[in-house]
């Protein structure tokens, strides 16, 4: 009896002693599991804070941009270089007026106050023919522009904007206009 006691305990410690081995083995895998998981998770906050960080740049780029647009051009800025497409999908450019005065003219088609201003534009360029004129309609296709240049009876060319044009210009209303010297 005390022999088959002793085997039962001996029994009993290696059962209690493969419990413990089963239970430190998977408690090594849950530490190694649980380390796997926080280094994925720490990776994926550093990469987190680093895009927090590249759009913060880029927000603060696009602020500094933003204040730069509201700026207006100021007398004796050189006039940024434009390409606008004419009627007939030829470039037109500021280099092709070097060397001569362009006025400038940023309507829109549905502006009233544009339209109001037109004849006092023809006026001009009837008393200024030394002036070169341009109207460029924003929000207009080439059809529109033209449409608008014969309804209201516009004395030079007109065309569409592009998207270029009125940021480089810093249009923020219109009529805008711009006069640039022979320079430039």
């Amino acid at each position: 009896m005390k022999k088959s006691l002793i085997i039962s305990l001996q029994v009993l410690i290696l059962v209690a002693l493969g419990v413990v081995g089963y239970n430190i083995n998977t408690a090594e895998q849950e530490v190694k599991d649980v380390k796997a998981s926080l280094f994925t998770t720490i990776t994926l906050m550093d990469e987190l804070y680093e895009e927090k960080q590249e759009a913060a740049v880029l927000e603060q780029k696009q602020q500094e941009e933003f204040e730069r647009m509201k700026q207006p051009l100021n007398t004796g800025d050189q006039a940024p270089p434009f390409s606008l497409k004419n009627l007939d999908d030829e470039d037109v450019t500021l280099k092709m007026y070097q060397g001569k005065e362009l006025l400038l003219v940023f309507a829109q088609p549905d502006c009233e106050f544009c339209h109001n201003f037109y004849p006092e534009l023809n006026k001009f360029i009837e008393k200024r023919s030394d002036v070169e004129t341009l109207v460029v309609q924003m929000d207009a296709s080439p059809e529109i522009s033209e449409l608008q240049r014969d309804k209201f009876n516009i004395q030079t060319k007109v065309f569409p904007a592009n998207t270029d044009i009125i940021l480089d210009y810093k249009v923020q209303a219109t009529p805008t206009t711009i006069l640039i010297n022979a320079e430039g």
